[in-house]
C-alpha cells in the first residue's frame, strides 16, 4: 500500500514540476501574470506531494516507522498546502471576477502587474506558514497534538486538557 502511495506521490510531483518548468521557462507564458497565479497555486501542491513522498519513502524503508520530526513536518506541510491553496484560489477568483466584470462592460482590463501578484502571494504564503507553524507547534496550550504511535496523526485537543470528543 505504501509503495502505491509513493508511486502516486512521485508521479504527481513529477507532473507538477514539469508544469511549473514549462510555465517558467517559456517567457511568453511567464509574462502574462495570470499564469503566475497558476504557478503559485501549483507550488504548494508539488511541495506537499514531494514531502509526502519523501516521508512515505522513509517510512517504507524503516518498516513503518517515521521520525516525529518528519511527522510534524508532514503535518505542517499539509496544513500549509490546504490553507495556501484556499487563499491563492480566492485571489485567483477575485482577479477572474474583475476580468469578467470588465468584459461584461466591454472594457479591456490589463493583467495585474507582476509586483502585485508577488505581493499577494508572498503575503498569503507568509501568513499561512506562520499559521501552519502555530498549528503544529508542540505547545501545552495548542489545540492540535501530533502523535506518531503507531502512525503519524494530528488530533484536535481540548486546550483545558483531554481530547475533544468525536461527534
Amino acid at each position: 500500500m505504501i509503495a502505491v502511495e509513493l508511486a502516486v506521490a512521485i508521479s504527481c510531483l513529477v507532473m507538477c514540476g514539469v508544469g511549473i518548468f514549462f510555465m517558467v521557462s517559456i517567457f511568453r507564458l511567464r509574462k502574462f501574470t495570470f499564469n503566475l497565479y497558476i504557478i503559485f497555486a501549483i507550488l504548494p501542491d508539488s511541495l506537499c506531494i514531494g514531502i509526502l513522498g519523501v516521508c512515505l519513502f522513509y517510512e517504507a524503508l524503516h518498516g513503518g516507522f517515521m521520525l516525529l520530526f518528519l511527522c510534524e513536518w508532514m503535518c505542517f506541510q499539509c496544513f500549509f498546502f490546504l490553507l495556501a491553496n484556499l487563499y491563492v484560489n480566492a485571489v485567483i477568483a477575485k482577479e477572474v471576477l474583475a476580468l469578467v466584470q470588465s468584459s461584461y462592460h466591454r472594457k479591456r482590463l490589463p493583467p495585474p502587474p507582476t509586483s502585485k501578484v508577488l505581493r499577494q502571494v508572498g503575503l498569503i504564503y507568509a501568513c499561512m506558514a506562520l499559521f501552519s507553524g502555530w498549528l503544529v507547534a508542540p505547545l501545552s496550550w495548542n489545540f492540535i497534538s501530533i502523535e506518531n504511535d503507531p502512525v503519524c496523526l494530528s488530533r484536535h485537543t481540548n486546550v483545558f486538557g483531554g481530547m475533544v470528543p468525536a461527534f
